[in-house]
């Protein structure tokens, strides 16, 4: 078994809690980190449609492709965190525990179910779940 763990301090404490107990060493990897807001981190989605009611009206209805003002679209961080997996999953030939954050599994599970990201709540999950995911579904 390898651990993988976004580079962000809450998912690198989580990995670092799960290699304490399985003794296995974890390994902080560049681009599995959540959804970049841009101008919106740190603010409430009521203070983001307020102060920025144009690109948060878009993007509330297109959020895959739509982009918060100054930060990515979904479609960008599932392009990043794809790539991210590809690459661990192709130099690895044991089973693999990623730490990464909700929203990365949430479209994780459209891309993989073909659902549109507007329905992405109904993968909603709590902190420190559990989700398996076959990595032959990545595409």
């Amino acid at each position: 078994m390898k651990i993988y763990s976004s580079k962000q301090t809450r998912a690198l404490k989580t990995a670092e809690i799960l290699s304490g107990y399985t003794k296995v060493d974890y390994i902080p990897v560049e681009g599995l980190e959540e959804i970049n807001l841009g101008d919106w981190e740190g603010l409430t989605w009521k203070e983001a449609r307020d102060k920025y009611p144009k690109e948060y009206e878009e993007w509330y209805h297109n959020r895959r492709y739509s982009r918060s003002h100054n930060g990515e679209s979904y479609q960008d961080m599932l392009d990043r965190v794809l790539e991210v997996l590809h690459k661990i999953i192709s130099t690895s030939n044991s089973d693999l525990v990623i730490v990464t954050h909700s929203a990365v599994i949430m479209c994780l599970q459209c891309f993989i179910t073909d659902t549109p990201f507007k329905d992405m709540s109904k993968f909603k999950i709590d902190n420190i779940s559990i989700t398996e995911i076959d990595s032959s579904k990545l595409g």
